[in-house]
């Protein structure tokens, strides 16, 4: 009787564990709570069921930002989930409980402390049409996702460039859907060894950062919805910078967005980020001294 006992708790403790993760994928919508400011935010989970691998992103109105991903998610039995996010300097830790359709808890950004909650929302049909893509620019290969108004054809188009640094296309989806949902087309891309994309961003010259935007203008172009007329491009800091020599390699390019661009060699705003993002954590001359040296080699 007592090993039948301990077998029914097993299995209801394994069942309920198995429905509870099953139950963490979807879209949810909620805040964190910090030093007496509350941010709204959206969370989407995805769960890989062949692997059962989570993946997670959020977005945020107030932040200007969708689709940042989650570097990690975790689930352990059938309640406990911890998120990490890694931005550029800091890392911020979830920690919560799972609990029917609300998910709430701790996180933790190096010495500070906040709450989150989160309530699940039903899923609504998106209001872009969004697909992923690539492209080569010489022996590279490069991941992007095309973002198109759900209507409508001879579609103006947009390519989004990256700002200095290790710069994925979640860094410009948030603008490039407002693109879409105002009826212009937006390709984002990843930056060479950044997400998708081969190739490595440490060791690339401003001639491969020029030839990799030429060549999504190109990839923009091939497609049937757009017009090859109206093609622009959106550079944020480097890209910025960048924009005019990638217009001047590319044929006929409409109009150019330029959004704190640098009035410096690229390669100097390239290193400036590097040096930005080490300096703060640096405790020794050598760590600043590693820094240079990986740009310069």
């Amino acid at each position: 009787m007592r090993l039948f006992v301990t077998l029914l708790a097993l299995c209801l403790s394994l069942t309920a564990a198995r429905c509870s993760s099953e139950r963490l994928p979807g879209n949810w919508q909620g805040y964190w709570i910090r030093a007496g400011d509350s941010l709204l935010v959206s969370l989407n989970v995805q769960q890989d069921k062949k692997t059962n691998h989570y993946t997670a992103t959020f977005d945020s109105d107030r932040l200007r930002v969708s689709g940042i991903p989650f570097a990690e998610v975790r689930v352990q039995g059938c309640c406990d989930v911890n998120m990490v996010l890694r931005g550029d300097r800091t890392t911020t830790e979830f920690t919560g409980t799972l609990k029917g359709d609300s998910l709430s808890g701790v996180f933790r950004e190096g010495t500070s402390e906040g709450r989150f909650a989160y309530f699940r929302t039903p899923a609504t049909k998106p209001s872009l049409e969004e697909r992923n893509i690539t492209f080569t620019s010489g022996p590279v290969t490069l991941a992007g996702s095309l973002l198109l108004p759900r209507t409508g054809d001879s579609l103006p188009g947009v390519v989004f460039l990256h700002g200095s640094g290790a710069e994925g296309r979640w860094a410009s989806h948030y603008l490039a859907a407002q693109f879409a949902n105002h009826g212009v087309a937006a390709l984002i891309f990843d930056k060479r060894g950044v997400g998708g994309s081969s190739g490595d961003w440490h060791r690339m010259t401003t001639d491969d950062l020029a030839a990799d935007g030429a060549a999504a203008v190109a990839r923009l172009r091939q497609e049937p919805r757009i017009d090859p007329r109206r093609i622009g491009l959106h550079g944020h800091s480097q890209g910025g910078t960048l924009a005019p020599l990638i217009a001047a390699r590319s044929t006929g390019v409409a109009f150019l967005i330029g959004s704190a661009a640098a009035g410096v060699p690229t390669d100097s705003t390239e290193l400036f980020s590097i040096l930005n993002s080490v300096y703060p954590a640096a405790v020794s001359a050598q760590d600043s001294a590693s820094a240079k040296a990986s740009r310069a080699n």
